[in-house]
Protein backbone atom coordinates (compact mmCIF):
# COMPACT_ATOMS: atom_id res chain seq x y z
CA UNK A 1 0.00 0.00 0.00
CA UNK A 2 2.87 2.34 0.78
CA UNK A 3 4.46 1.54 -2.57
CA UNK A 4 1.21 2.43 -4.39
CA UNK A 5 1.08 5.75 -2.56
CA UNK A 6 4.66 6.50 -3.60
CA UNK A 7 3.76 5.78 -7.23
CA UNK A 8 0.74 8.08 -7.06
CA UNK A 9 2.87 10.88 -5.59
CA UNK A 10 5.22 10.63 -8.56
CA UNK A 11 2.35 10.49 -11.04
CA UNK A 12 3.21 6.93 -12.09
CA UNK A 13 0.00 5.31 -10.91
CA UNK A 14 -2.38 7.61 -12.74
CA UNK A 15 -5.45 6.20 -14.48
CA UNK A 16 -5.23 4.69 -17.94
CA UNK A 17 -4.34 6.94 -20.85
CA UNK A 18 -7.46 7.88 -22.79
CA UNK A 19 -5.81 9.30 -25.88
CA UNK A 20 -4.57 6.75 -28.43
CA UNK A 21 -0.83 6.25 -28.62
CA UNK A 22 -0.92 5.77 -32.40
CA UNK A 23 -3.24 7.18 -35.03
CA UNK A 24 -5.78 4.70 -36.41
CA UNK A 25 -3.91 4.53 -39.73
CA UNK A 26 -0.60 3.81 -37.99
CA UNK A 27 -2.23 1.13 -35.81
CA UNK A 28 -3.74 -0.47 -38.94
CA UNK A 29 -0.31 -0.51 -40.61
CA UNK A 30 1.27 -2.12 -37.54
CA UNK A 31 -1.46 -4.80 -37.50
CA UNK A 32 -0.85 -5.58 -41.18
CA UNK A 33 2.91 -5.88 -40.62
CA UNK A 34 2.40 -8.07 -37.53
CA UNK A 35 0.00 -10.41 -39.33
CA UNK A 36 2.28 -10.66 -42.37
CA UNK A 37 5.41 -11.46 -40.40
CA UNK A 38 3.60 -13.92 -38.13
CA UNK A 39 2.23 -15.67 -41.22
CA UNK A 40 5.72 -15.96 -42.68
CA UNK A 41 6.95 -17.32 -39.36
CA UNK A 42 4.14 -19.91 -39.36
CA UNK A 43 5.28 -21.05 -42.78
CA UNK A 44 8.95 -21.24 -41.70
CA UNK A 45 8.02 -23.11 -38.49
CA UNK A 46 5.92 -25.61 -40.43
CA UNK A 47 8.73 -26.35 -42.91
CA UNK A 48 11.28 -26.62 -40.07
CA UNK A 49 9.08 -28.98 -38.05
CA UNK A 50 8.61 -31.14 -41.15
CA UNK A 51 12.35 -31.47 -41.75
CA UNK A 52 13.26 -32.05 -38.12
CA UNK A 53 10.47 -34.64 -37.86
CA UNK A 54 11.99 -36.60 -40.77
CA UNK A 55 15.47 -36.67 -39.20
CA UNK A 56 16.71 -39.47 -37.05
CA UNK A 57 15.59 -38.62 -33.53
CA UNK A 58 18.11 -37.49 -31.01
CA UNK A 59 17.53 -35.64 -27.79
CA UNK A 60 18.50 -32.25 -29.21
CA UNK A 61 16.19 -32.76 -32.21
CA UNK A 62 13.31 -33.39 -29.84
CA UNK A 63 14.13 -30.18 -27.98
CA UNK A 64 14.28 -28.22 -31.22
CA UNK A 65 10.92 -29.64 -32.34
CA UNK A 66 9.42 -28.63 -29.00
CA UNK A 67 10.71 -25.08 -29.40
CA UNK A 68 9.43 -24.92 -32.97
CA UNK A 69 5.96 -26.09 -31.89
CA UNK A 70 5.88 -23.47 -29.13
CA UNK A 71 6.96 -20.81 -31.64
CA UNK A 72 4.25 -21.98 -34.04
CA UNK A 73 1.63 -21.64 -31.31
CA UNK A 74 2.95 -18.17 -30.47
CA UNK A 75 2.64 -17.11 -34.10
CA UNK A 76 -0.90 -18.49 -34.28
CA UNK A 77 -1.68 -16.43 -31.19
CA UNK A 78 -0.31 -13.30 -32.90
CA UNK A 79 -2.34 -13.91 -36.06
CA UNK A 80 -5.53 -14.63 -34.07
CA UNK A 81 -5.17 -11.50 -31.96
CA UNK A 82 -4.46 -9.38 -35.04
CA UNK A 83 -7.46 -10.89 -36.80
CA UNK A 84 -9.75 -10.01 -33.92
CA UNK A 85 -8.29 -6.50 -33.84
CA UNK A 86 -9.05 -6.13 -37.55
CA UNK A 87 -12.58 -7.43 -37.19
CA UNK A 88 -13.74 -5.85 -33.92
CA UNK A 89 -11.15 -3.20 -33.20
CA UNK A 90 -8.73 -3.33 -30.29
CA UNK A 91 -10.18 -5.43 -27.47
CA UNK A 92 -10.74 -3.94 -24.05
CA UNK A 93 -7.77 -4.80 -21.83
CA UNK A 94 -10.11 -6.01 -19.09
CA UNK A 95 -11.95 -8.50 -21.31
CA UNK A 96 -11.46 -12.21 -20.82
CA UNK A 97 -10.26 -12.62 -24.41
CA UNK A 98 -7.52 -10.04 -23.99
CA UNK A 99 -6.44 -11.52 -20.65
CA UNK A 100 -6.32 -15.07 -22.06
CA UNK A 101 -4.41 -14.04 -25.18
CA UNK A 102 -1.98 -12.01 -23.09
CA UNK A 103 -1.40 -14.96 -20.76
CA UNK A 104 -0.79 -17.40 -23.61
CA UNK A 105 1.44 -14.91 -25.38
CA UNK A 106 3.60 -14.41 -22.30
CA UNK A 107 3.64 -18.16 -21.58
CA UNK A 108 4.76 -19.00 -25.12
CA UNK A 109 7.36 -16.22 -25.17
CA UNK A 110 8.85 -17.64 -21.98
CA UNK A 111 8.96 -21.13 -23.48
CA UNK A 112 10.70 -20.01 -26.67
CA UNK A 113 12.87 -17.31 -25.10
Amino acid sequence: MVFAAMLLERGLGSPAITTPFYSEKRAQDIRIIAASLASLSILADTVSIYWFWRMKRRFRHTLIITLLIADLLKDINYVAFTGVSFHRGPPDSGSGYCQAMGFFNEFLVEITG
